[in-house]
Parts: C-alpha cells; sequence; structure tokens
C-alpha cells in the first residue's frame, strides 16, 4: 500500500542521512586534530621566531655610541 511504501522510503532516507552525519561528524573530527596540531605548531613557531624581530642591544648600543662620535667630531668620520 501507499502507507507501506512511505515508510520504507522514509527508513532508507533515515538510514542513508544517518550514514552521511556519520561521514561528516569523522571528517570534522579529523580536521580538528590538524588545525590543533596546526595551531600549536604555528604558535611554537612564533614564540621561538618573535625574539628574531627584536633589535640587538649590543648592535644598538654601538649605533647610538657611533652617532654621538659623529656629533662631537663633525669632520671625523667613525665607521
Amino acid at each position: 500500500s501507499t502507507n507501506e511504501a512511505w515508510q520504507n522510503c522514509a527508513r532508507l532516507v533515515e538510514k542513508y542521512d544517518v550514514g552521511l552525519c556519520q561521514t561528516y561528524r569523522e571528517q570534522i573530527d579529523t580536521l580538528l586534530v590538524f588545525a590543533g596540531l596546526f595551531s600549536a605548531v604555528v604558535t611554537a613557531f612564533t614564540i621561538e621566531s618573535y625574539q628574531w624581530l627584536q633589535d640587538d642591544p649590543n648592535e644598538k648600543a654601538a649605533d647610538l655610541l657611533a652617532q654621538i662620535a659623529n656629533f662631537l667630531a663633525p669632520n671625523h668620520t667613525v665607521a
């Protein structure tokens, strides 16, 4: 009968839908794990490379001393 056909159709659609949702859930779980690992690696790299962005205090002091020397003796060049 028509009612049985619709019930059979509903069971088939539900079975397909449950399988599809399970597949999506597994894929999302995998992507979240990779996103977490990627975030951890990027964070570690950022923390370590942040030191490269800061000026070397010794080099900065040497530049300031050279500027002071040039200011005090304008006729002589200091390397």
